[in-house]
């Protein structure tokens, strides 16, 4: 089952760009603080709520700031490219 991970490089730029807190960044979100807080600290996987907030009240297409990652937990892609 895919997993889906944050691109937080890009949601930091946004909220520096913005000049938010992550605060700010949950208020705009309509998201708990203590959610945000959590995703940004790699503590807590994102989830269908956050992603639908973020895509929602962003502006961001899912690419841009969302990445899949299909294999099994614990299975490394080791082909070279």
């Amino acid at each position: 089952m895919a997993r889906i991970h944050l691109k937080k490089e890009v949601l930091e730029k946004y909220m520096e760009e913005n000049n938010f807190s992550e605060q700010d960044l949950a208020t705009e979100l309509d998201l708990d603080y203590t959610t945000v807080y959590r995703v940004l600290r790699g503590q807590r996987n994102v989830g269908p709520k956050f992603v639908a907030k973020v895509l929602t009240n962003t502006g961001f297409e899912f690419e841009d700031i969302f990445f899949t990652n299909d294999l099994p937990a614990g299975r490394k892609n080791n082909h070279s490219a």
